[in-house]
């Protein structure tokens, strides 16, 4: 019983030192007004911030209804918009934009990186703490590689939106246990809730391969200011924070 209670307790100093490990590097690197995207009831505020907005896919009244557990502790949602088609969506220039557990969520991450670069004025910072696969339910997984995100860019990603949930449920919990055929009806009903899977798997050497040849490739004016690995399996997620530097 002690040894559980143990394990419980070093479990939450974990967790508590890597919100505030994720506070204190916010606080650092960004400053001005800002968005932060699919904010939920864990909202990330520098110290330093004049304004901040949120972004999510639904309104807080919707997320309520999905989420009744969260109650009161939902940021209220100033931009209702589909998150994996911003798009040409102008909503304005921020000193920073915040994307936590966000990227691996968007079949299209790439695209996201583009509206996000237009979004921020010059010298300003995209943040994002991103899972690291090794340390969570997609463990199982192979990481994506760059040339197949590349390709989906380049030439579209509807094509392989079975495939992803193919590979999401036949390698997670939702595949235990259950034949091809079973798999299949589990996607058919994912794709029809438009449940939200991890599209794509990284851990933090991917990450950084990812981000440093997409950014070369498509000549993206972004630069690496910041980078945290995770280190141990409770504090699973990679942390970075990019500068825009145009010319």
């Amino acid at each position: 019983m002690f040894s559980n209670l143990k394990t419980k307790f070093h479990i939450y100093l974990i967790n508590r030192f890597s919100v505030i490990s994720r506070q204190s590097i916010a606080d650092k690197y960004l400053n001005g007004t800002g968005l932060e995207i699919g904010a939920m009831n864990l909202p990330l505020i520098p110290k330093r911030t004049s304004k901040i907005s949120y972004l999510d896919r639904c309104s807080h009244l919707e997320s309520e209804k999905i989420f009744p557990d969260l109650g009161g502790k939902l940021v209220p949602v100033d931009i209702i918009a589909d998150i994996d088609n911003l798009g040409n969506l102008d909503i304005g220039r921020f000193d920073f934009i915040i994307a936590n557990h966000v990227f691996e969520h968007l079949e299209n991450p790439i695209s996201f990186i583009f509206w996000a670069v237009n979004c921020l004025n010059n010298n300003g910072k995209l943040f994002m703490a991103l899972p690291d696969k090794r340390f969570t339910f997609d463990a199982g997984r192979k990481i994506t590689s760059n040339e197949h995100l590349f390709e989906e860019f380049e030439n579209g990603f509807e094509k392989n939106r079975t495939d992803h949930y193919f590979d999401f449920v036949s390698h997670t919990e939702h595949g235990i246990g259950k034949t091809a055929e079973e798999i299949n009806l589990v996607v058919d009903d994912l794709i029809k809730m438009n449940f939200s899977i991890h599209f794509h798997v990284w851990d933090h050497n991917a990450y950084l391969s990812f981000f440093l040849e997409c950014f070369k490739r498509y000549n993206i004016p972004l630069s690496l200011v910041f980078s945290k690995s995770s280190d141990f399996e409770e504090n699973c997620e990679s942390i970075f924070v990019f500068c825009k530097n145009e010319n």
